[in-house]
């Protein structure tokens, strides 16, 4: 149980809440004037003192014996100042310093002459299972002596690494100096709070730590137990805090810099007769008066000021003045050269204690100005209505509580519903099937995050395909959206059409292929494909640059003239000898423009088919014409000279005999060579017709 005795003015109420929040629920707070007689459950005593008092030290040491006494000052010391302040040796720590982990440690070292902590709680294990870094060095090298678990998690080395290092490895290079001043020169006894240090753990990432340090001999050596309690939240929210208190002193400034400049009057009147008692210089601005013409008397709410159209109002304003305390009203005066001003007024009106009214005080601004902008903003407000309207776009403006601010004619004609009945409502509410799909995930990201969006959903709710567009506004989201049922239906059609297309293309023979303007592919069916592969082992794919260099230059430059051919509109086909896998092929390739609906050329189609069969054939029988050729040269030329030898040998042996059977051969001889010389003939006719 926690004795918190007070014997100061000072609020000690954050005290109290530390302590619970420290796990200490048992807390009796009393002052030094109650009756705080011993009572055996008590196991500390927190003092508070502003000024030193030993009769009240002695007396709690007195009345609670063995017990652990701690003082908290109010004064804002470091606690070896405090200890000399007090007259005390043991714990002293200022309430400004205190937090939940210092006022934990400081209680549980409270009383440095006391063993009880020691003989009831196990030292080895309060060392290394505490969950509070805690590492002890010699103070003499600096070299670590001992280290926790918790130490080891916290700053990311292994037990040897740490054995192997001293305190200035923990911490960054820039504080090692100061670090060792204070080693060195400081003389502190036990417990001492040392305060905020940074600190380094292995990976080089910087921490704040409360160092808590007790000092004690271990062998001989002087060595130093240390406590580093991570407080980098707190020193980052202490840092958030400056910064926030630097930007509100800014801020302040600023305003009063506004107000200063403002042309606002100040004014304040007698309630019962409305009799001027304050005003200040921007009385002149206004009215035209100077300040001395008007304090004494009710010229500034006499009628001849009034615009008559709002002297109603005025008198309204004053009569709800006197009921509900307070006012603001806007009227038009003429001041004092005839000039008309539009003006508001705010009043607050200043009773007695038994209720009756005592004096008036207001602000009145010229808003003259304001008036003609507010007129313009409206007319811009219409402006831009109309303007939204006309967009094609449907268009909603929902707030940071998602509730419409506006949408446009086309929302409303697309939802079928009316502004007037959905400005204020909850969209989700109105819209409950929306919730459901991709609208509330990016909607919730553009309020959350204040980034744009643009996505692509089916409304179940329009039963149309909508493209979305989503902005941040002030305090809420803007949201365009337009009904793209149709692109998409034709964007269907379309990815069938390529399917059908592929599929087509795909069964079919013929290599097909095409290409952009920069010979860059297109589209290339499965026979295409594996023809290159075979080529140059290459896969090609949509986009590639069709003059691979693994076919080399002659084919390169053949192919390129060839596309450039029918990029220029030619269309026109050309057989290709290529060689693949050792084997010579054939390829009948065709080329023909692409062109575009307005005519213009875009890319080229290229179609091939292999025809080696064809072209062995023709090779063939143009051999064998070559053969046919040759025989009936042989048989025009040499056999039918041999012929006419035969014919001209027999006519120089006609009837140069008398021997009849003689002449009768030769007679047949010369009628069979004759005949061989007319078959001749006709091989040869043949022969010519068939251009051989």
């Amino acid at each position: 149980m926690i004795l918190l005795l007070n014997n100061t003015t000072a609020d000690i109420n954050s005290v109290e809440l530390l302590l619970k929040s420290a796990g200490y629920i048992n807390v009796i707070s009393i002052t030094a004037k109650d009756n705080w007689q011993e009572q055996s459950r008590i196991g500390t005593i927190l003092l508070v003192l502003d000024e030193p008092d030993n009769a009240l030290i002695e007396a709690c040491t007195n009345t609670y014996p063995g017990k652990r006494l701690m003082i908290i000052s109010t004064h804002n010391k470091q606690n070896k100042e405090l200890q000399k302040y007090y007259n005390y040796n043991g714990v002293c720590v200022a309430m400004q310093n205190l937090s939940e982990s210092i006022l934990q440690i400081a209680i549980e070292h409270a009383d440095k002459k006391t063993s009880s902590l020691i003989e009831q709680v196990d030292v080895k294990n309060l060392f290394n299972e505490n969950p509070i870094p805690i590492f002890i060095f010699n103070i003499e090298d600096y070299s670590f002596l001992d280290v926790n678990e918790a130490a080891l998690k916290k700053y990311g080395y292994n037990k040897d690494e740490f054995m192997k290092m001293s305190v200035l490895d923990i911490r960054p290079e820039g504080e090692h100096e100061k670090l060792s001043n204070v080693l060195k020169h400081e003389t502190y006894d036990g417990y001492y709070d040392y305060g905020v240090w940074k600190h380094k753990k292995k990976s080089g990432e910087e921490f704040h730590a409360q160092i808590i340090a007790y000092t004690s001999l271990f062998n001989n050596q002087k060595i130093r137990i240390v406590m580093a309690i991570d407080v980098q939240k707190q020193v980052e929210q202490e840092n958030e805090a400056a910064l926030l208190n630097t930007m509100l002193q800014q801020h302040k400034k600023l305003v009063d810099d506004i107000l200063t400049s403002v042309n606002e009057m100040l004014w304040s009147c007698r309630a019962d007769d409305l009799i001027i008692i304050y005003v200040n210089n921007a009385v002149e601005n206004i009215y035209g008066y100077r300040m001395d013409e008007v304090i004494g008397i009710k010229k500034l709410f006499e009628k001849d000021h009034i615009h008559p159209d709002d002297l109603q109002i005025v008198e309204d304003a004053l009569v709800k003045l006197h009921t509900d305390k307070h006012v603001e009203v806007e009227y038009r005066i003429f001041d004092v050269n005839g000039k008309q001003k539009h003006l508001m007024t705010r009043a607050v009106l200043k009773v007695y204690k038994d209720g009756r009214p005592d004096y008036i005080t207001g602000t009145t601004v010229d808003i003259s100005e304001l008036q003609l902008t507010r007129e313009k903003l409206i007319e811009t407000t219409n402006e831009l209505e109309d303007m939204m309207n006309s967009i094609t776009d449907g268009f909603l403006m929902l707030d940071e509580h998602w509730n419409f601010t506006f949408i446009n004619k086309v929302f409303e004609d697309l939802y079928g519903v009316n502004k007037k009945d959905v400005i204020g409502k909850n969209y989700w509410d109105y819209f409950p099937k929306n919730a459901e799909q991709k609208f509330f995930a990016e909607y919730s990201n553009v309020l959350n995050n204040h980034t744009s969006a643009h996505f692509e959903e089916y409304s179940q709710t329009l039963q149309k395909w909508v493209s979305v567009n989503v902005y941040p506004a002030k305090k809420g989201i803007s949201v365009y959206f337009t009904d793209i049922t149709e692109q998409h239906e034709l964007q269907d059609k379309i990815k069938q059409s390529e399917i059908n297309l592929k599929t087509i293309i795909n069964n079919t023979d013929e290599a097909i292929w095409s290409v952009d303007k920069d010979i860059k592919l297109l589209i290339a069916n499965n026979k295409f494909t594996e023809l290159i592969h075979d080529l140059i082992n290459i896969t090609p794919q949509p986009g590639d640059y069709m003059l691979y260099d693994e076919f080399g230059d002659d084919i390169k430059a053949i192919y390129n003239a060839a596309y450039l051919q029918a990029l220029s509109g030619e269309t026109f086909y050309r057989v290709e000898k290529t060689t693949i896998k050792n084997k010579t092929h054939y390829f009948d390739v065709t080329f023909e423009p692409i062109t575009d609906i307005n005519g213009d050329i875009t890319g080229v189609s290229c179609f091939m088919n292999d025809v080696t069969e064809r072209s062995t054939y023709t090779d063939t029988i143009e051999k064998q014409n070559k053969s046919l050729r040759n025989i009936a040269w042989l048989q025009s030329h040499k056999v039918r000279n041999r012929v006419a030898t035969i014919l001209g040998l027999t006519s120089l042996l006609d009837n140069k005999h008398n021997d009849v059977e003689l002449n009768k051969i030769l007679l047949g001889i010369k009628a069979e060579a004759a005949k061989l010389d007319l078959v001749i003939r006709e091989i040869n006719a043949e022969a010519q017709k068939a251009n051989l």
